[in-house]
């Protein structure tokens, strides 16, 4: 007699059906993360290669290695994606003039490539997660236009300070909604400050020191009601309760930046080479490196030593006060006190350098026995006798 098997419950199939439909889409979205992983691991391979980097640096940047890219040099995953690149001060750079783009990376969050002396150009765009970019202390050149601003919708904190760009303050940074930090300082950026700036409503730090910008302060920056720190090159403005736009229109309609600026300017970079710091941001809320040097200082040549960077220790203590004695007449904050470029150049050069190739004064004296005179002091100090203590 022929068996007959009965069907399966309607409800074991449907179940089957169910276990079945779960396997594959958990499959195929394992497969899916997987592949976007390795499309960032790609994407950082071909950062590598057109940052030109020293044969070892970032060495396990590999194509055969993209398995383990949440492993690699400064390299951070979360949620199977690359989230963060951090390889500041690694030394990644040859030299050799480079022309990198970064891209392919949507789930990229932080972004840093300071302090690695790259020259040429590096570009961003298509990276709509990114909230974090570092690209201070290089030598990148030209402008900033080849930045993508509108497809980094997310950027909160962009720090270009101390490279080599030349071109106009970029314009496309005003696309940046949610931008709070802005560093572009320390450059050879030209022309005038974009009264567009003034629309970057949730700017709370906006640094431009350092440039070669002309023509007056737009006033439209007194529309930056979140703004705690403005930083032009002549004068750091803080926040002090609702008084600050007020203060932001005085000096928009009343200061235009002049030869007297750029002596500010210089005297800010003195302080910087003596001591090591930049300009904001080291001292406190409220603080620059110019109030913190003439509090420490009571701008004194004498309390110099205690502002001096410990790296510049072989430097002849005499040679650090005279530097930090011109400085501190660069930073009068009456900009007739200061004193003009030309006389900058003649204080630094006249410092009377004791080498040990130069003569004894008793070798030096004349045979007819009379006394050497005393040495002159710089015309420096007889300029401005009130700095003298």
């Amino acid at each position: 007699m022929a068996s007959c098997r009965r069907p399966a419950p309607l409800r074991l199939v449907v179940f089957l059906a169910i276990v079945l439909l779960r396997w594959s889409t958990n499959g195929n979205a394992a497969a899916g993360g997987d592949d976007a992983l390795r499309g960032d691991a790609l994407a950082l391979v071909r950062l590598r290669a057109s940052l030109r980097c020293h044969a070892h640096a970032l060495r396990d940047w590999s194509a055969g290695n993209v398995a383990a890219v949440c492993a690699w040099t400064g390299v951070r995953c979360a949620g199977g994606r690359v989230v963060s690149v951090d390889v500041a001060n690694m030394n990644v750079s040859t030299g050799a003039p480079v022309s990198a783009a970064v891209a392919g990376l949507d789930a990229l969050a932080n972004l840093s490539l300071a302090g690695n002396g790259i020259v040429g150009a590096v570009t961003a765009s298509a990276l709509p997660a990114l909230r974090f970019v570092n690209v201070s202390g290089n030598q990148l050149g030209g402008g900033l236009d080849g930045w993508d601003f509108a497809s980094l919708p997310s950027l909160e904190v962009f720090d270009a300070y101390d490279n080599n760009f030349s071109s106009p303050l970029p314009a496309g940074v005003v696309a940046l909604r949610r931008l709070r930090y802005l560093d572009l300082g320390g450059n050879f950026f030209s022309g005038e400050i974009p009264a567009a700036y003034g629309g970057m409503a949730a700017l709370e730090y906006l640094s431009l020191n350092g440039n070669n910008l002309q023509g007056a302060i737009p006033p439209e920056l007194g529309n930056l009601t979140s703004l705690r720190e403005l930083y032009l090159g002549f004068e750091t403005i803080f926040k002090i309760s609702g008084e600050f736009c007020q203060r932001v229109k005085e000096y928009a309609y009343t200061l235009r930046v002049d030869e007297k600026s750029d002596v500010y300017s210089y005297g800010v970079v003195l302080l910087e080479l003596i001591t090591g710091r930049r300009p904001v941001g080291d001292f406190g809320e409220g603080v620059d490196i110019v109030q913190w040097t003439k509090r420490v200082t009571d701008g004194r040549r004498e309390s110099v030593h205690r502002i001096v960077d410990r790296r510049i220790s072989t430097v002849p203590m005499d040679e650090v006060a005279h530097i930090f004695f011109v400085s501190m007449l660069c930073v009068q904050e009456n900009s007739v006190e200061r004193p003009t470029m030309r006389e900058v150049v003649q204080m630094l050069s006249e410092f009377p350098r004791h080498g040990s190739d130069q003569p004894s004064p008793s070798s030096s004296a004349p045979e007819t026995g009379e006394e050497s005179s005393p040495e002159k002091e710089p015309n420096c100090y007889k300029l401005f006798p009130d700095l003298l203590t």
